[in-house]
């Protein structure tokens, strides 16, 4: 790889649409729904960006797993990271957890993929276009 070669992951700026999303590819991959819940959990979260202002954002963890959505190259793509180097690096200080399952019902009963609290939404509407290094 050449030193000028573009290796940033951009924000979708869609995190909770993007996690929904990863969740309908294991579905329609075959994954049975049951099987999804049990070995995924979908966190909504706040982490601070490098200049220090939160954001609100979304992604899976299976096991000690964080996969999330990045644009590289202009393309949605899904990056797994350790869980704890991807906490330490996000700088993630609150977390929400919920079951595929909750998440489903959530959605039904609001009418959005989420976040449903309060003060991860607010966080929504601001968000700086942040770059994360690959």
């Amino acid at each position: 790889m050449s030193d000028d070669e573009d290796v940033t992951l951009h924000p979708t700026h869609n995190c909770f649409d993007d996690v929904i999303d990863y969740i309908n590819m294991l579905a329609k991959g075959g994954m049975h729904p049951e099987e999804i819940d049990r070995r995924y959990t979908i966190v909504h979260g706040i982490m601070l960006l490098p200049d220090g202002k939160p954001v609100s954002h979304a992604w899976l963890e299976q096991g000690g797993v964080v996969t999330f959505a990045g644009l590289y190259k202009g393309e949605r793509v899904y990056v797994s990271a350790d869980r704890a180097e991807y906490v330490r690096y996000a700088m993630v200080y609150d977390e929400t957890r919920y079951t595929v399952r909750e998440t489903c019902e959530l959605q039904r009963r609001t009418g959005w993929m989420g976040p449903w609290k309060p003060e991860y939404r607010a966080l929504c509407g601001d968000v700086q276009r942040g770059e994360t290094p690959l």
